[in-house]
């Protein structure tokens, strides 16, 4: 089977080798039944690790965007200059990537991960109409992507108020092949399974597993979302 080579983003407080770790035995199952290779990349924005991760992985551990909700002590509004500017330069830097060490088949995400490379696409989508470097996405536990972060891309874009009032949402933007998982546990399960309806209807898979806010490892897990990553390879143009 060809190789298909797969751009994985990581979650928010975390890095390329703990991505690497979580995507652990379904990379395996990925690579056996769909040729497909992961290949690991870190934020640009240093930060403190997710608790869970401390004292296992080494630092430094990474976020891709500071796009949190305005009520996040942590950062600036999602609306701000600050949140805007870290946006840019995460799809800068994958730009760069891709640029540099493509080609590359699909794109991965996990939790923050997904969101910012479902946002690189709808960006990439506006800026390169049908010329995206992707075939295929892969998104795990997804944050979503809300009205804040479609306010950041109108403005990346460089739209006027007045164009961006104009411009429609984003919901049936995207038609590549994608696999949406989330865990039915997971929190942020209404936000990953809203980021669906960017995808034209029958574009999209979902699956689910029992779990919260992972990759799953269990066995019957891995057996249902290798199943819907064939069905969804299905529809991916050679």
């Amino acid at each position: 089977m060809a190789d298909l080579r797969v751009l994985c983003l990581h979650g928010q407080q975390a890095s390329a080798e703990i991505l690497e770790w979580q995507l652990g035995p379904l990379a395996s199952k990925f690579e056996h039944h769909l040729g497909m290779t992961f290949h690991q990349v870190d934020g640009l924005i240093e930060a403190d690790p997710d608790p869970c991760f401390e004292g296992i992985f080494e630092p430094p551990f990474f976020d891709w965007v500071q796009w949190r909700s305005p009520d996040d002590s942590r950062v600036n509004s999602t609306s701000s200059d600050a949140s805007l500017a870290t946006v840019r330069a995460a799809f800068e830097l994958l730009d760069h990537v891709v640029e540099e060490q493509g080609p590359f088949d699909g794109i991965l995400g996990f939790s923050q991960g997904a969101s910012v490379a479902c946002a690189y696409l709808a960006h990439l989508d506006r800026r390169d109409g049908s010329c995206s470097p992707f075939r295929f996405a892969i998104f795990f536990s997804s944050g979503g992507l809300s009205a804040d972060h479609l306010l950041l891309l109108h403005r990346l874009s460089g739209m006027t108020d007045k164009e961006q009032q104009k411009t429609p949402a984003l919901e049936g933007l995207l038609s590549m092949p994608a696999l949406h998982v989330h865990g039915n546990a997971d929190k942020l399960k209404d936000d990953a399974l809203a980021m669906v309806r960017l995808w034209q209807p029958g574009s999209a898979v979902v699956a689910s597993h029992q779990g919260g806010h992972v990759i799953p490892r269990d066995v019957a897990s891995i057996g249902r979302i290798v199943s819907a990553a064939k069905l969804m390879m299905q529809s991916v143009v050679s």
